[in-house]
């Protein structure tokens, strides 16, 4: 499972992306659930900046191998969350729609 938080100081606006992989996916078919907790509880979460206007984005990679490189290479979030988004389809029932945050007018999202 890969976690990162993106704290948008220029928007003030923050994303918690959580991307699971197959071997998450089976412990949870198992009732065995995912928990993130904050670093003052032994967690991995950084603090988020800004609460009020926290997206949550949860993706799936079967093979995260490219994903896994880009952060190696310490790769910006936005490439990141492009890249996870890069599949990414309104449907009704996802609500309101909202365009991904890399690919949203005024360019530096």
């Amino acid at each position: 499972m890969i976690v990162m938080l993106y704290n948008d100081e220029h928007h003030q606006r923050s994303t918690l992306l959580v991307v699971l992989e197959p071997d998450n996916l089976e412990r949870m078919k198992k009732a065995d659930p995912i928990s993130l907790m904050p670093q003052e509880f032994g967690g991995i979460l950084h603090e988020v900046n800004y609460p009020s206007r926290l997206r949550v984005l949860i993706g799936y990679e079967a093979d995260a191998g490219e994903l896994y490189q880009m952060m190696q290479n310490r790769a910006s979030p936005l490439d990141i969350l492009s890249y996870i988004e890069r599949g990414y389809k309104f449907t009704a029932t996802d609500g309101k729609f909202v365009p991904p945050v890399a690919h949203r007018e005024g360019g530096d999202a």
